[in-house]
């Protein structure tokens, strides 16, 4: 295996690895606060929370992703001026527009407290989230500049640290007897300490302080035009994520807003493949695009692509079968209530993890206001749906709406896709996966069906013998076989 090979699979490694533990210690973070709190007060944290993270899309204008792409792409080119001109000018945008969000929300907070979230504890929830407004812009930076040198392992680590430590400091002030406010103080802090922990790490690997500041504009320019349609893709897109979450805290109870803040992260834990693939093509595809080597991105997306069903799907109808065991076991008895939201969360999912990788594709080849595009017309179908129907159905419409929303993007995406670089995923390839899956399912509920036993115990041999029944079915139609898998890795190698 090559240098630069083995380079891509230690990262994609690197980034499953650190991504899934991120995953599940973030999930850890919601269990111990559902555990910990009234289903009221979960739900206004998150209310809160959810609030403030949807507007911190107004601070990023995309300059995030755009300085992903562009260190990645001085430091293709030596210009490593450039790349420090690109952190600066990325550090100051950022600064400045979290002051401008941070003044608004102090004017208004008493507002909001009194008439949205309806609830005197918001108003210190609030300002404690202001602080984590700031001290976020530091981690984003310092996080995006390990992406775009690809230094994966730091990058992937970093997410995973954060969230090992909120949940350390949630521990401690609520031993401290902080409460309801616990999450609040340890988002605050976090962000601040994990950056002066990786700060000294990145000036190792690329010293600012040795390069100088040029073309200040220049560079201002080219991050703001690659970055406002990332800006508006990623506003579309937390529009899908949060909007729900937003309209259930004005038309709903803070305890359905509980519910639902645990069903959808549940569904969402599945998205770490996506975001760890995508993590790695984005600075990749814009390296094969640059370097006009068409042919090797196609292939590898069809690689990727046409496994992405294949592994995801298995995972995804196990937990549809065992959902309310899920909630019950890990949230207790008040949450079981989104089950039925829970199941279609996921069928919603199995479609958004293909669309992501799509989107970042379509951004690393200088496409970003196609993908504004095609996440803007979910994002509006999202919206009509959310107002028609979440005051009357509540979180099981919320659910419908988002999974409606992710179906589109697939859709969208995968055509956008085939139009510029030709990943074509035949329809007879499609329906093989969809007769698969569909086996697995029944196979896996027929066992469950027939068993008495701790669901635990269930759970695994349903698993393990509706996977063996759907690796033969594969084998049969010829969809996935051995030689399929060697034949994949020695392309990956090469």
């Amino acid at each position: 295996m090559s240098h630069y090979s083995k380079m891509v699979a230690s990262s994609i490694s690197f980034s499953l690895l650190f991504g899934s533990l991120a995953s599940v210690t973030a999930y850890i973070t919601r269990i111990v606060l559902a555990r910990k709190l009234t289903a009221e007060d979960f739900g206004l944290f998150f209310a809160v929370y959810t609030f403030v993270m949807f507007l911190l899309f107004f601070r990023d204008l995309g300059l995030v992703q755009a300085l992903v792409k562009y260190i990645a792409e001085f430091k293709t080119l030596q210009k490593f001026n450039l790349v420090k001109t690109a952190i600066y000018s990325t550090v100051v945008f950022q600064l400045i527009s979290s002051a401008i969000l941070a003044l608004i929300l102090t004017a208004i907070s008493p507002w909001l407290t009194e008439n949205y979230f309806k609830n005197p504890l918001a108003k210190p929830i609030l300002f404690l989230l202001i602080i984590y407004i700031f001290t976020s812009v530091f981690f984003l930076v310092i996080k995006s500049t390990f992406q775009g040198l690809k230094k994966m392992l730091l990058f992937s680590s970093m997410e995973f640290v954060k969230n090992l430590l909120v949940i350390g400091l949630i521990l401690i002030f609520f031993k401290l007897g902080f409460t309801t406010l616990s999450p609040a103080i340890a988002f605050a802090l976090v962000c601040l300490i994990i950056s002066l922990i990786y700060l000294p790490i990145m000036l190792k690997h690329f010293n600012v302080l040795n390069v100088q500041v040029i073309d200040f504009k220049i560079v201002s320019k080219k991050l703001l035009l690659f970055g406002i349609p990332i800006f508006a893709t990623a506003l579309a897109g937390k529009f899908i994520g949060n909007l729900d979450t937003l309209m259930l805290t004005h038309f709903r109870s803070l305890e359905e807003v509980g519910v639902y803040n645990v069903v959808l992260p549940t569904a969402l834990m599945f998205t770490i493949i996506g975001r760890s693939i995508s993590s790695i093509f984005l600075p990749l595809s814009t390296e094969f695009w640059i370097s006009n080597n068409q042919k090797r991105l196609t292939e590898s997306v069809i690689i990727i692509l046409k496994h992405i069903f294949i592994v995801v799907g298995p995972l995804i109808i196990i937990t549809i079968i065992f959902s309310k065991f899920f909630l019950e076991t890990f949230f207790g008895q008040n949450y079981v209530s989104g089950t039925t939201a829970l199941i279609i969360l996921l069928i919603g999912v199995i479609f958004y993890i293909p669309a992501s990788v799509n989107s970042t594709i379509l951004s690393g080849i200088g496409l970003p206001k196609t993908v504004a595009k095609i996440t803007f017309i979910a994002a509006i179908a999202n919206i009509i749906l959310n107002i028609i129907f979440i005051p009357r159905f509540g979180i099981t419409a919320a659910a419908a709406t988002t999974a409606i929303s992710y179906f589109l993007m697939y859709v969208q995406s995968s055509f956008e896709l085939n139009k510029i670089i030709k990943v074509k995923i035949s329809f007879n390839y499609l329906l093989k996966v969809v007769l698969a899956l569909l086996l697995f399912y029944l196979m896996a509920l027929t066992i469950v069906n027939e068993l008495n036993l701790n669901q635990w115990l269930e759970m695994l041999i349903s698993f393990t013998t509706a996977l063996f029944s759907y690796a033969i079915f594969l084998n049969i139609t010829n969809l996935y076989n051995l030689d399929d898998f060697k034949n994949d890795l020695k392309y990956l190698r090469k």
